[in-house]
């Protein structure tokens, strides 16, 4: 006997687990980093070079398999996506050294470069047939907050099994992988959504400049914590716990989760100003918890930057979708903004301390989102 099709209401549940689980994922690592930098002796170039992998993965994904739900259907593309992250998941979890992180972190970067924009549309489709018009609209004002939620979850879950079994390089992936493989029965079970959505075409228009350098410098400040926040916490204790370390991260994330969807119904370009205020004043706040030591000011610049950041990527979705259908372009701006800052981090940190390096981070931000904030109108 056949199993029965979810509704387009479970499915929807469904579908949203598979894009929290993917997106969690690829953050699990961050709280891991100095346990990997004392098996493997990976020092700060080598964990940005390890990030910046994920991010060529993701980008490589986006403008090819982020559109294989548009070719070959929503519940294949999807499937394909969970496929991947499993097979990465089983690479992060063994214990192969920087080679093994290479080839997770990669497959890892796929898995969310066509898991994106795919599930996006599922969801939204599904929402659209389970609730109508009404829920397809009040759904889309929340979908910018839902990769953060799900990127927010990953170094807290992963930093506090860390600090609490025996095998902190293995039992958050194993955890992960079982929550993946939980959903792939659902998943093929979910009904197909009929015609495209949101596709982007050869002949679309690309959104105004300043909406791709919000949606640059909003995941900017997602790469800076999800790269490197270890390295910046230890200038203040110099052995921050695994759950310390993925608590502050998920507060960082969490904000830029929270803040779009308070302000869902702000006009894109004003979140978009506000989001590069909040920004500067956090890594403000950041570059004097690094240089004074001081925690509590270390975790509330990360929570007002990764508030601005989500404000950020939000805003330049919005715009996207509804000027240009270019929302491709906003997600390849926001994945480069993830990689390229934090690798010329990494490099600094070559040769100058935590501060020097984040002075030039926060002073290159400083000079570029005034001018995102008056073009992105």
């Amino acid at each position: 006997m056949r199993p029965r099709p979810l509704g387009p209401g479970p499915a929807a549940l469904a579908v949203t687990g598979a894009l929290l689980a993917i997106m969690a994922l690829s953050t699990a690592p961050t709280p891991l980093y100095p346990g990997y930098a004392a098996r493997d002796g990976l020092g700060p170039f080598g964990v940005t070079v390890v990030f910046s992998v994920f991010v060529a993965g993701v980008l490589a994904a986006l403008p090819t398999l982020g559109r294989a739900g548009d070719r070959y259907g929503r519940r294949p593309a999807l499937l394909g996506a969970v496929g991947c992250a499993l097979a990465a998941d089983a690479v992060l979890a063994l214990p192969w050294g920087p080679p093994g992180l290479l080839v997770g972190r990669a497959l890892s970067g796929v898995a969310v470069g066509t898991a994106a924009p795919v599930a996006t549309v599922w969801i939204t489709e599904l929402v659209a047939r389970a609730w109508g018009e009404d829920g397809r609209r009040r759904w889309a004002t929340l979908t910018p907050a839902l990769s953060l939620a799900g990127l927010s979850l990953g170094p807290l879950l992963a930093g506090w099994l860390a600090a609490t079994t025996s095998r902190p390089l293995t039992t958050p992936y194993i955890t992960l992988g079982a929550a993946l493989a939980a959903l792939l029965v659902p998943l093929a079970l979910a009904p197909e959504t009929g015609a495209p959505a949101h596709r982007t075409g050869p002949g679309a228009s690309l959104p105004p400049p300043g909406v791709l350098l919000a949606a640059f410098g909003g995941f900017s400040v997602t790469g800076l914590f999800g790269a490197l926040a270890p390295e910046m916490l230890a200038t203040i204790d110099p052995h921050p716990s695994p759950a310390a370390v993925g608590t502050a991260v998920f507060a960082v994330f969490a904000a830029g989760a929270a803040a779009p969807a308070a302000l869902r119904r702000v006009p894109p370009a004003r979140q978009i100003r506000a989001g590069a205020v909040a920004v500067v004043l956090g890594l403000a706040g950041v570059w004097l918890a690094v240089a004074l030591g001081a925690a509590p000011c270390f975790v509330a610049g990360g929570v007002l930057a990764g508030a601005g950041g989500g404000l950020l990527f939000r805003g330049a979705l919005a715009t996207a979708l509804a000027t240009a259908h270019a929302a491709g372009a906003v997600f390849t701006a926001a994945y480069s903004g993830l990689a390229v800052p934090v690798l010329g981090m990494g490099l600094l940190l070559t040769a100058v301390p935590m501060t020097a390096a984040l002075t030039v981070f926060t002073g290159w931000t400083v000079l570029l989102l005034p001018l995102t904030a008056r073009r992105a109108a």
